[in-house]
């Protein structure tokens, strides 16, 4: 190589190093360097913060779910609703009595003609209607279930035959049969004026201090009912009490004993 040649290598070299030198400043060499540790710090290294507080979180959830858990079974333990036994498949009169806090039996004074006399009694509930009074030992109870709602019965009794019709019904119409109180009582009327009954302007002698009421008679069957609507817990329910041909009287003063001693639950 001569000596032009030398010359304009090194020129070369020096002008290859000097650009090299400008090119990397020593914040890029320390950017490169990072970056290139960076890519070199494994995947799960990186995400272990991400996973810890993932996993805090979870057991949080966890944690909450089983408190909450434990606190409604204790609570549903702890603290019945008494609806709850509504519906119950067979109560007998024991566990009747135990649930609604009454006695099985009690003794009362029955007024009839201006004479007074002890009647036994015995305890009537129904545990789909939650409510419960005294009726004559001799009395026969029933209950009917269809798609306008659930209706208890009581019949008397005498001389070992049950009378037609009940004399008293308690009854909760359907969900989809449930309106304001002014349109159910407006129903009613039309349904029994269907049926031959008559509006009468007669007041009843009654203890019930209802939400509203209706007086019917249909008079070639000597019968008479007074119709009482209650609305409780947002539902209305009917108490009727009917009055018919030779045990009007009779019927009349057992039924003051049944208002008096009727208790809701």
């Amino acid at each position: 190589m001569n000596d032009q040649d030398f010359e304009r290598s090194l020129k070369k070299l020096k002008e290859t190093y000097n650009q090299r030198l400008n090119q990397s400043s020593p914040d890029e060499i320390m950017n490169y360097i990072k970056h290139k540790e960076k890519r070199k710090v494994p995947f799960f290294t990186r995400i272990r913060g991400l996973g810890v507080a993932v996993s805090i979180v979870a057991v949080i959830g966890i944690g909450s779910i089983l408190l909450l858990s434990e606190g409604t079974e204790n609570n549903a333990n702890h603290d019945l609703d008494p609806m709850e036994f509504s519906g119950a498949e067979t109560i007998n009169v024991e566990d009747i009595a135990t649930i609604f806090q009454r006695e099985e039996k009690m003794t009362d004074t029955l007024l009839i003609e201006g004479q007074e006399e002890e009647i036994e009694l015995t305890l009537w509930a129904d545990e789909e209607l939650w409510f419960s009074t005294y009726i004559d030992a001799r009395f026969q109870v029933d209950n009917v279930e269809d798609e306008n709602g659930y209706t208890a019965l009581v019949f008397a009794n005498y001389m070992g035959g049950q009378v037609e019709p009940p004399f008293f019904t308690v009854h909760k119409a359907s969900a989809d049969r449930q309106i304001p109180l002014e349109q159910y009582l407006e129903r009613l009327k039309e349904e029994y004026e269907r049926q031959g009954f008559l509006e009468s302007e007669e007041i009843l002698n009654s203890k019930w201090n209802a939400d509203g009421a209706l007086f019917i008679s249909k008079q070639e069957q000597n019968m008479a009912k007074a119709v009482y609507l209650f609305e409780i817990r947002g539902e209305i329910y009917e108490i009727t009490e009917t009055t018919f041909g030779e045990y009007s009287e009779g019927l009349d003063g057992r039924l003051q004993l049944m208002q008096q001693h009727l208790q809701w639950h």
